[in-house]
């Protein structure tokens, strides 16, 4: 800028001699002429001398200053004009901006309107929107429509979305963990009560038309293996491809309508493109075509002991004559203590009266005083008819028809449309004498058809009921349940109580799976993201740990000794092994098993495995962990999938796929095999017992 200005300086010198300050060539090297001098000729006289030292320096004025005026020019322009998007208020200095200068053109400095009003003159002002413009119905319809296009949205999704994390999964927005710590309580009400689960993502397809030969010939050729077929139940398979690798688990039931079946196939939706791939394979030599109907019905998940008591206080059983024999065997089941005692998949068609019909404070939870008193009384003398009765209902269910409207087409759409507006309701129930009394049914009221399908769990957990109603009609069924006393949980609570119980997590645990590879590939994603967003200060040193796969399990490392990736057994060589210990597939395998941690430690979905050396079982009983510096001697035999601290054992549980061999011909101690694991982030390694487990997804 002074090389600039310098050629300014001197046009001024040169114009206006007389002007010339005197401090201003007071630190310059004057000739010895240049001395201060009153009269005119000593002026004269220092201006020509001056000319003569200037031009001994070899600076020409003129020339200097034309060939710099371009760039003069050029700075002076873009001092002025605006840069890239800024606005003329942003070219302002800091400490002299203000909010106002954004709509207010008076505001800036003169010299700055000109081009402020330029600015201004392409902006078309909008008219602000009041804000019950936009909250109205058909606004927020609008806007919901729009959202919902991007991910499916669940009927309860706006319920969700006020009291959960929701997460973009498999093309549905689905709830992962409530806004509060529920770990402890959802596992205690579970337990204990009930707890409750929207699992209307799941697909539903329906083959209509098949013979018992066609439907048995299309599920042995699914599953691999024979299947059970009988009608009225709900049974569990897994679906091979045709290379003999899970595609998922699948929930199937057949019921009959007159002399064909009528086969319903319930899968994850991760598995959802593979799996309708293979069913239109298979479907190429019989008359059915494969439907999907996730679209027309939902299906809402009611685990615990008390969820028949609960079902019970909700459901009004629509009067008929003669009364149907599922509405007699539901009757029965007033006295059931747990749906564990109901046989397995058992179905059960009801109609019932709109939920909503029924007064919310009436519907009061159960508390553990009085199931404690109800399972009582089951078991007291005074009620060995009521035992009898129940046995007998229990023993007689197989002669039950299952077959419900819901499995016409016709049906389900006029159950939909009937779903009258909660206003309507709330209109009746002011009009009455007692406001907050139930309200009577009437002929007029909806009739909902419903399918109740008991869920069998594991041990003293997760067993409950499944409720399949036609859709539209979620909500109308998940409020009155919550008021009910059944607690909501999401699908991190779900996949800890599958831990709990001793069963596998689809898509978590199913390794080898297309579905699995896409889920897992976006969880590394995630977490290294996550991870990088960390200072690196605040991050754990992996590199220092010897963690060659930190964030998600790399089932690469255990193909060191073998060219081809190692397969995971279907559940049917689970069942050999289980019964034959010697049982050996060709080439590499791996094999699922659980996980008890024997001392302290922490396990969860990324851990590795390793064998024991023989001097490290030596430190099997002390009481904290084993901290070794180096892990190059041992053998890496396997990964955890699944792991947290277990509320029903006080310690440290997970699930995990290990190789056969190792597995086999591990280290015993007290009649337990043992494994090391060891998590990411630590620096020691926890003894755990590990046992074989057949696959059964939840």
């Amino acid at each position: 800028l002074a090389r600039w200005l310098f050629p300014i300086y001197n046009r001024t010198m040169s114009a206006k001699p007389a002007l010339a300050g005197k401090k201003r060539y007071a630190k310059e090297k004057r000739p010895p002429s240049a001395k201060k001098a009153n009269d005119g000729s000593a002026k004269a006289t220092r201006t020509a001398d001056d000319a003569k030292f200037l031009l001994a320096r070899g600076i020409s004025v003129l020339d200097y200053a034309e060939a710099r005026a371009q760039e003069i020019k050029a700075m002076k322009i873009a001092s002025q004009s605006q840069r890239g998007s800024k606005r003329s208020f942003q070219s302002l200095p800091r400490h002299m901006r203000r909010r106002a200068t954004s709509h207010n053109i008076k505001r800036l400095p003169v010299a700055l309107r000109t081009q402020a009003e330029h600015e201004f003159s392409n902006v078309v002002p909008k008219a602000p929107k009041s804000r019950r413009g936009r909250r109205r119905g058909s606004k927020i319809r609008e806007e919901f429509g729009t959202r919902s296009n991007r991910q499916t949205w669940l009927e309860t999704h706006l319920w969700h979305a006020k009291r959960y994390h929701v997460a973009d999964l498999w093309g549905y927005r689905i709830a992962i963990r409530p806004s509060e710590k529920s770990q402890r309580a959802n596992y205690r009400w579970v337990r204990d009560h009930a707890s409750m689960q929207d699992v209307s993502y799941l697909t539903t397809v329906q083959l209509d038309g098949l013979t018992v030969e066609e439907a048995g010939a299309l599920l042995i050729t699914l599953n691999g293996s024979s299947c059970s077929l009988t009608l009225n139940r709900e049974h569990r398979c897994h679906a091979l491809s045709s290379n003999q690798e899970l595609i998922g688990p699948v929930q199937y039931h057949v019921v009959q309508h007159q002399d064909v079946l009528c086969l319903w196939l319930t899968f994850h939706p991760a598995c959802k493109p593979a799996l309708l791939a293979r069913l239109h394979e298979l479907c190429t030599d019989v008359s059915a075509t494969p439907l999907d109907i996730t679209n027309q019905v939902c299906r809402l998940r009611l685990l615990g002991p008390s969820s028949t008591q609960m079902l019970q206080r909700l459901l009004q059983l629509v009067p008929a004559e003669p009364i149907p024999t599922s509405h007699a065997l539901w009757k029965e089941l007033a006295n059931l203590s747990s749906p564990g005692e109901v046989h397995s998949g058992a179905m059960l068609p009801l109609t019932v009266w709109d939920p909503r019909l029924q007064s919310m404070d009436d519907l009061t939870k159960l508390k553990e005083d009085e199931l404690r008193d109800g399972a009582a009384s089951i078991t007291g003398a005074s009620s060995r008819h009521q035992v009898s009765q129940l046995h007998k209902a229990l023993v007689d269910w197989t002669s039950t028809s299952a077959l419900s409207p819901l499995h016409s087409a016709d049906a389900r759409a006029t159950a939909s449309s009937s779903l009258c507006h909660v206003k309507e309701l709330n209109a009746r129930r002011s009009a009455a004498l007692i406001p907050s009394q139930s309200l009577s049914p009437l002929d007029t009221d909806a009739q909902v058809p419903i399918l109740l399908v008991q869920q069998p769990g594991q041990g003293h957990l997760a067993h409950g009921w499944d409720i399949i109603i036609p859709s539209r009609w979620a909500m109308a069924f998940w409020v009155p349940l919550v008021y009910a006393g059944a607690r909501t949980h999401g699908q991190l609570e779900m996949k800890r109580l599958a831990l709990e119980a001793g069963l596998c997590f689809f898509p978590d645990d199913a390794v080898g799976s297309e579905a699995y590879t896409a889920y897992h590939s976006q969880q590394k994603t995630d977490r290294t993201a996550t991870f990088f967003k960390r200072p690196p200060a605040k991050r754990n040193n992996y590199d220092k740990l010897n963690e060659p796969s930190p964030f998600i399990a790399d089932w690469t490392m255990l193909m060191s000794d073998s060219p081809a990736p190692p397969t995971v057994l279907t559940r049917t060589q689970h069942q050999a092994l289980q019964r034959d210990s010697s049982f050996r597939p060709a080439g590499s395998a791996l094999v699922h098993v659980r996980l008890e941690l024997l001392a302290k430690g922490k396990v969860d979905d990324r851990c590795r495995l390793f064998v024991p050396l023989e001097d490290d079982l030596t430190h099997l009983h002390s009481k904290g962990p084993l901290v070794l510096h180096t892990q190059a001697h041992r053998e890496c035999i396997g990964f955890t999938t699944n792991g947290c601290n277990s509320f029903a054992h006080g310690k440290g549980i997970g699930h995990g796929l290990v190789l056969l061999v190792p597995y086999a011909e591990a280290n015993t101690a007290e009649g337990q095999r043992v494994v090391l694991v060891k998590h990411p982030d630590a620096r020691y390694y926890a003894f755990a017992a590990m046992s074989l487990v057949v696959p059964t997804y939840v």
